[in-house]
Parts: structure tokens; sequence; C-alpha cells
């Protein structure tokens, strides 16, 4: 199954004496360093350990020890120094598995032990540090004209003409985006100093994209892809799934009521609201009562096609709302299933625990370690469990957290 990803282009040859022998198996893991211009320093060579997340549609971390005396400790310590790491293990064409800077530096043991541990932040992160300007082609005294910026479309299309007016734009960075497919389902957005992420995740992920935003040599670049299937069920026989649990929820929601700002008469007075009703016929015979759900639709300009963008509103709540069916299945590599060969963060695979129906979801995220000691070790997540307590907690602060920043740019 071809698997694509960020391949890179090569990286310049590493100096003799520092970083990676000639005559040694290189590890399964690269990392090289760049200063904040991304002009390449070098290598950092084995590293004493390395803990890697890459992440569908979300930030990807990783976190990697070295020894105090290493030859790159002083570019490491600089401020701005960026990280590309790459995977290479045998058999797998290397790719990118996170570029970032270096935001975090922490250090431990006696002098004669003493390592030195740095946290790379995935370049991911820009989508949610950039805001979108409701008039991203004026200047910062001038953004009172328009209301808020809109664009509605294909999730992809959105995604590169915010970046180009938001990031490129606004910002002056400099970032490749790549032509325009018109692929994803339909997102509606709209901006009024919201971050890009706030705004676009999770409808872009529920449209079918995935999203990666890296360094490539001297440059970022975004690419865009649509998930690949892995073609065979992964069981518990297999020798793959090795842990899982599964919660199934009844959708939440078969009528969407959506709130529109209240009609401004000309008087003193403003008359009451307007308001949609959007009904699923077909889910509410299913579960055989009403559901509803209201859905604040405050910033729907009354000059703008209410219904439609009510309903746009609708679409997203019920998609939300959705029967959900929460996972939590832990794989391991075997046979045909490789990460970075047959299958890459993002891929849909479908999973059979025993006495179970066959689930089918995104691998989320792949925990990767590896330390000289324990070798390579690549961990699958199938599933976005939330049905616990803690994780209901932080979805819930999330939420309000988004809420609350919406809120203060009104």
């Amino acid at each position: 199954m071809p698997v694509p990803s960020p391949r890179l282009v090569p990286s310049p040859s590493l100096t003799p004496g520092i970083g990676i022998q000639p005559d040694k198996v290189l590890p399964p893991i690269r990392i090289d360093l760049y200063d904040k211009t991304m002009a390449w320093l070098g290598p950092i060579g084995e590293p004493l350990s390395v803990t890697a997340t890459p992440r569908r549609n979300a930030v990807s971390d990783c976190a990697f020890t070295v020894d105090a005396a290493h030859p790159r400790i002083a570019d490491l310590m600089t401020t701005g120094t960026r990280a590309v790491v790459t995977y290479q293990p045998a058999g797998i064409e290397p790719f990118r598995l996170i570029s970032g800077r270096v935001t975090e530096r922490a250090g431990e043991n006696p002098s004669a032990q003493a390592t030195r541990t740095f946290t790379v932040r995935d370049d991911w992160m820009i989508l949610q540090t950039t805001p979108g300007w409701p008039s991203p082609d004026k200047p910062i005294d001038q953004q009172d004209s328009i209301l808020k910026y809109t664009k509605k479309g294909p999730a992809e299309t959105v995604v590169l003409d915010l970046l180009q007016k938001m990031y490129v734009g606004v910002l002056g960075q400099s970032l490749t985006l790549p032509a325009d497919q018109g692929r994803g389902g339909t997102v509606s957005t709209a901006f009024r100093m919201d971050y890009l992420y706030d705004q676009l995740f999770p409808a872009v992920d529920n449209a079918g994209i995935i999203v990666g935003i890296g360094q490539n040599g001297d440059h970022r670049e975004v690419t865009i892809r649509e998930p690949d299937t892995f073609p065979f069920t992964l069981t518990e026989g297999s020798g793959v799934v090795v842990n899982g649990s599964f919660d199934v929820t009844d959708a939440t929601a078969t009528r969407i009521i959506v709130g529109i700002a209240p009609v401004d008469d000309g008087s003193d007075t403003q008359t009451a609201r307007i308001f949609r009703q959007f009904i699923n016929n077909t889910l509410e015979a299913q579960i055989g009562e009403p559901v509803v759900m209201y859905v604040d639709g405050t910033d729907i300009a009354l000059n703008d096609d209410v219904t439609a963008e009510a309903q746009s509103k609708a679409n997203d709540a019920f998609k939300d709302t959705a029967a959900k069916v929460n996972l939590d299945i832990t794989l391991i590599e075997s046979g045909a299933f490789r990460f970075g060969k047959t299958f890459q963060v993002g891929d849909i695979v479908s999973v059979q625990l025993n006495n179970s129906p066959v689930f089918t979801d995104y691998v989320r995220e792949v925990g990767i370690q590896w330390d000289a000691d324990n070798g390579l070790v690549v961990t699958p997540k199938v599933g976005n469990w939330d049905s616990s307590a803690d994780s209901k907690l932080i979805k819930e602060v999330a939420r309000m957290g988004k809420a609350l920043r919406s809120l203060q740019r009104r």
C-alpha cells in the first residue's frame, strides 16, 4: 500500500568525528539541528534515548536525551535552535517524523553522569498560535471594518486559504503551500482573532483530510493527504493487538436548534432572536424519541444566508453528537503491519477484539521509543478514548478554553 508521507531532501553529509560514524549501524531515528534561519548545524548522532509521538491533526512532540558533554550542547542550549527528527529503521525509506523548535531544556545527575534532555514542539503548533484577522489585507487599526473573516468550502481549500492569508500574509512568515486539490468535506469558518486551530478543528479532521506542517531542508512546507486504509482486520490472534477497550455510546442529539443574533429594528429595543431547527428524522426514529441540543449562532451575520449558515452549524453539531465508539487499542508492529511502510499516522485500520464487533477508526498517534539497551519500540494507538471522568474533564476544560477565547474576541 503506498504511504504518502513527508519525504525529506537529503541531509548535509555528516561531519567526521561528530555524530554517526560510517562503520556504525545507523540508529532508527536521526536528529539534525538547524538554527532559527533553518541553516544546518549538524547531527546529534546517537542520543542516549528518544521518545516521540506523532499525532493525527494535532501537535506532535519529541524529547531526547544526550550526554552533558555532547559536542552540540551549545547549539541545543541556544534559543531558536530547531530539530528535524527523521525516522529511518532498516527497510523503510527515511521520512520526517517531527520538526520544530527546541522549546524546553533540562539537566540532571552529577557531573560524571550528567545528561541533558531537550523537548521539541512540532511546527504544526503554528495553527495554535496564529490568529485569524477579520480583515487580513488591512493594518491592525482598521480591523473594525469587517466583523469576521469567513471562509467556506472543501477542507483543504479553507486550510490553505487561511495559512496563506494569516500566516504568510499577516505574519509575514515563509511557508510553502501545495496546490489546492479541493479535498475533504465542506467546512465553514469565521474568524475574529480566533486562533486558526480553534475554528478549523475538529471540523477539518471530521472532513477527512490530514494536515501536516514541517521543515524540509531550508524551508517549512504544508502537506495535505487523505488517509489510506490498511487492508486487513487486526486481531489479537494476529499478534498485532495487545490491549484494548471499547465503549459504544448512542447519538446525543436528534434535533439541533440554532439561535442567531437578535434583529436590530432601529429602536432602543431589539426583537427576539431568530431560531432555526434541524431534525435528523432517521436518527430520531431509530432512537424512538427527540433529543434536542441548542447551538449558539450569534456569529452568523444577518446579511448572510441565515438558513444556510445555520444549517452548516447544525451539520457540525450532528457530527459532534453522532453515535461514538470510544476505542483504546494498543498495537505493536507485527508481520505486514509496520509504521512508515504499510501505515502512517492518521490512516484507517479495522480492529477486532475477542468476542466484539469489528471497529474501524484512525491511527490517532504512534508512540516511538528508542535507546541502545531496549532498541526501537513502536506503539500505535487506535481510537480516541474519552469515556473516563478524567478524559471528559480534560475535554470540557479544552472546550471552555475555546469558548472563553471566542468570548474575549467579541
